[in-house]
């Protein structure tokens, strides 16, 4: 069992054959989609730019607008389609769904890297499961999925579970830093079997997941909500607004965080030369309605 993250030298010792070519992410997409796992075409990087050719914030991440208009909705396991895009654009990444194969996505560069170790503790464990390292040096712990389905959601700073409703780039592909994404020593699909999801990573983030009640604010931070009403790139616009749309629209109860960066958002797109009206002072009033709306319906 492993309890703490994986040694990086690891990555020099590394065997595998999906480390070095567009050929070798093509074959890795053709295994996962082999496997069940659908697959969806990414953009790629070339001279260090992601192909979309827009200064974008998930360079090498995003799916491809040709190949993929409707994003994660256009993945699939069909390996006729698979080389169909590939031969199209030789530059690909890929992208693999977690809807049946969750994983936990650490990233360092938001101390996922620490803030995971805390997590872990003393009091958990990890099976020896298929494990990448992602080419800005974070991993991705992958895991077979439960039978009950969980969701995609954060587990805690700079750590994220991708399971339902969600993708990660695949193994192959090139990341904007230049490194591939790629398999640990001893901890790809030829080396090790894919273990389960631990259920006490479900019940983490069943249990941030829980509803709240009309009264309390959403345990969410605020970078969660600024992405999730900030442009999204080209690819990724459908599955963003239907994101959204579920927030609003599908919760069981109205996310008050969420409809606060919207009236924000709305404030400064519709008033751009507004003055004396800060963020800080929307928030005041949003929470003074809140309180207002409380007391009326008892809520304590």
């Amino acid at each position: 069992m492993l309890t703490v993250l994986l040694d990086r030298g690891a990555l020099n010792r590394s065997t595998s054959s999906t480390n070095s070519t567009t050929a070798d992410a093509l074959q890795a997409a053709l295994n996962f989609a082999d496997l069940g796992y659908p697959v969806l075409p990414v953009h790629g990087i070339v001279n260090g730019r992601c192909t979309c050719g827009d200064d974008c914030s998930k360079p090498g991440k995003h799916p491809h607008a040709d190949y993929a208009p409707h994003g994660k909705d256009d993945a699939t396991v069909s390996a006729k389609m698979i080389k169909h895009w590939f031969d199209r654009c030789p530059t690909l990444n890929y992208g693999v769904c977690t809807d049946s194969l969750p994983v936990v996505d650490i990233d360092p560069r938001n101390g996922g890297d620490k803030a995971w170790r805390q997590l872990l503790g003393t009091k958990h464990a990890l099976p020896h499961t298929w494990t990448v390292a992602t080419g800005g040096g974070g991993q991705h712990l992958l895991f077979s999925a439960p039978e009950r389905s969980v969701p995609t959601g954060k587990l805690t700073r700079g750590v994220d579970l991708k399971a339902a409703g969600g993708y990660i780039v695949g193994v192959g592909s090139l990341h904007i830093s230049g490194e591939r994404y790629r398999w640990f020593a001893d901890c790809g699909w030829e080396e090790t079997e894919l273990c389960p999801l631990p259920q006490w990573i479900a019940d983490v983030i069943q249990e941030i997941k829980k509803p709240t009640k009309v009264g309390n604010w959403p345990p969410r931070d605020a970078a969660y909500f600024e992405e999730l009403v900030a442009p999204a790139a080209n690819g990724e616009r459908h599955a963003r607004v239907a994101q959204l749309l579920g927030h609003l629209f599908g919760a069981q109860y109205p996310n008050r965080g969420v409809l606060l960066q919207l009236v924000i958002s709305h404030v400064h797109a519709t008033y751009p030369d507004l003055t004396g009206f800060s963020d800080d002072e929307i928030v005041r009033m949003a929470m003074d309605f809140a309180r207002r709306d409380d007391q009326k319906r008892g809520t304590p």
